[in-house]
């Protein structure tokens, strides 16, 4: 389990390709629960830092890919389509 977990270290090393992603993607948008077992809250610091990015954060949903290693974990967000088109159109 403590392999699948985030680096956080080498997350960081977005900041150093920050210019090109940027390039390519000028507005970012991070979604993310408050429980997630493999991806810390952390991280979404990380996005806003380095790439400006607007920070949802989910109460109590866990790991938004679905079951990992038969885990309960979120399946559905239904409102990660309207977040995305508000965040589209601004």
């Amino acid at each position: 389990r403590r392999s699948a977990q985030m680096n956080l270290r080498s997350f960081g090393s977005l900041a150093s390709r920050n210019k090109k992603i940027r390039s390519h993607c000028p507005k970012f948008i991070a979604i993310q629960s408050d429980n997630d077992p493999y991806v810390p809250l952390k991280f979404a610091d990380v996005l806003k830092k380095e790439f400006g990015a607007e920070i949802i954060v989910k109460h109590n949903m866990k790991h938004f890919s679905g079951p990992v290693d038969a885990e309960e974990s979120c399946v559905e967000l239904p409102d990660v389509v309207e977040s995305a088109t508000r965040f589209a159109q601004k």
